[in-house]
């Protein structure tokens, strides 16, 4: 089987949870397919704008705002409040474990590689040029 690398938008601050090992599984209202996913690429998003780490999907949590939070809350890197906030109006949410995490010494810019570089809103499949692009392409 194939597999494909994910390039996925992270705000600064849930990055910085993720540093201090606060948070252990990355929220999404959408689900984001992860069956063929090799890695995991972290764009963080401005003021930052760079790719500053990767992981491999573990097990996918799938359930309402409640049950999640019974699962993961304290591994989210967010607060009760937080949580709530980010899945009002959702009667489902996902919850993929982060494993094998890799932090970049040497963020990578975007915008240096690739001129017209479009940050994902949530998520984007990396096809091989672009990844060779963003030097993604080697071992990290």
């Amino acid at each position: 089987m194939q597999t494909e690398d994910l390039l996925i938008s992270i705000r600064p601050l849930y990055f910085q949870a993720i540093i201090e090992e606060r948070k252990r599984y990355e929220l999404r209202k959408v689900e984001i397919v992860t069956a063929r996913t090799d890695r995991i690429f972290i764009y963080v998003t401005r003021p930052v704008g760079r790719i500053a780490g990767s992981f491999k999907a573990g097990s996918v949590i799938e359930g309402n705002p409640r049950s999640l939070w019974k699962r993961v809350g304290g591994e989210s890197g967010v607060d009760r409040e937080t949580f709530f906030s980010y899945f009002k109006d959702r009667e489902m949410g996902f919850a993929i474990e982060m494993t094998a995490l890799v932090i970049f010494k040497s963020p990578i810019d975007p915008w240096g590689r690739i001129r017209d570089f479009k940050p994902p809103q949530s998520h984007v499949r990396l096809v091989p040029s672009m990844k060779c692009d963003l030097g993604l392409d080697t071992a990290r």
